[in-house]
């Protein structure tokens, strides 16, 4: 056999194999760093450590640095895991980072000794499935930075690393998330597809006469499931009672209306938007197919074609008898 046409049928059988199973690996797409600074101190503290652009990950990877001085310190990290598959998400990532600066009181340096820390990190995933598969992507990132002066965790996810941002998540000075979760859709085709996640970190202090301790520390989550529906809000009325979920592993759905009120929940397959004549404050945005009595409800999800999508909204009693509805949450077969 001519020798070209060897190597084609070898690298064709290679990439048709490796499509029989689930796979994600990645690389470091952009040099990324972990850089901390201690200024106006005698000496000046810098300390920088760099992932190489291409670096691959392997399982986990990380980027730290430190830097101390005589009551100062300065510290940013990120670390990046694959974590082990499971039967109902084969495919994942887990992102830990942390940057903090601290500063004490007393006479260890001048009034305008400042520390720094900032973490900057790009990565490109490649996710390969045993032919093609559509899922939601589950993302969960839970944020914590302190509040004075300065400190902020970016995290942004492009799905098909095409240049548009789909996921965008910001934990800044004061905010304390936990669970912040969100779905998207996510199909990957016989090819695979491309995943860029870039993530910043900074935290920033000065020293004014006391103690000064600022941190940003972000952990976040994403997992594939395939073949399950995406589940977010869908259509908001003027006037409306929230309408929360939760979607488990396991494709269990729990709708809640935010009060304790008499109330039903509503499922149809048609979207609408349709006030209600003589009660302003009730729109109609499901078509009415089926109704459950309670102000929670916990659903299997069913197995439908993809493209399908089923809706719910709530109708709750106020405690002076108004009538209130939810806004829609819809459910999408990607």
């Amino acid at each position: 056999m001519n020798p070209l046409r060897l190597a084609a049928a070898v690298i064709w059988t290679s990439s048709l194999l490796a499509a029989q199973v689930w796979s994600i690996s990645g690389i470091v797409e952009t040099p990324s760093t972990a850089d901390v600074q201690l200024t106006n101190v005698s000496p000046t503290v810098t300390n920088s450590n760099t992932l190489p652009a291409g670096t691959p990950i392997g399982s986990s990877i990380s980027v730290s640095a430190n830097a101390t001085a005589t009551g100062s310190h300065a510290y940013g990290s990120t670390d990046f895991s694959f974590p082990q598959p499971t039967s109902t998400a084969p495919l994942g990532f887990d992102i830990v980072s942390t940057t903090s600066t601290w500063i004490v009181s007393g006479p260890q340096g001048p009034p305008t000794t400042h520390a720094r820390a900032q973490v900057d990190a790009t990565f490109l995933l490649h996710l390969d499935s045993p032919g093609p598969q559509a899922g939601r992507l589950w993302l969960s990132a839970n944020y914590n930075c302190d509040q004075a002066p300065y400190s902020q965790a970016i995290l942004d996810i492009d799905v098909g690393a095409d240049g548009t941002i789909d996921f965008h998540s910001v934990g800044a000075s004061g905010s304390l998330l936990t669970d912040f979760v969100s779905e998207l859709p996510l199909a990957i085709p016989v090819a695979g597809i491309d995943l860029r996640v870039r993530l910043t970190g900074l935290s920033s202090s000065g020293y004014w006469g006391f103690y000064n301790f600022t941190f940003a520390h972000l952990s976040f989550s994403a997992r594939f499931f395939p073949n399950q529906s995406v589940v977010a809000p869908f259509a908001f009325p003027q006037s409306f009672v929230g309408l929360l979920f939760s979607h488990d592993a396991n494709d269990l759905v729990t709708l809640s209306l935010t009060n304790p009120w008499p109330s039903l929940i509503a499922f149809g397959a048609q979207p609408m938007n349709f006030p209600v004549p003589g009660f302003p404050t009730l729109t109609q945005l499901v078509s009415i197919d089926a109704v459950a009595f309670a102000n929670s409800v916990t659903l299997p999800m069913p197995a439908l074609p993809h493209g399908s999508a089923l809706y719910a909204q709530g109708l709750a009693v106020g405690p002076t008898g108004t009538l209130q509805c939810s806004h829609s949450i819809r459910a999408y077969w990607p």
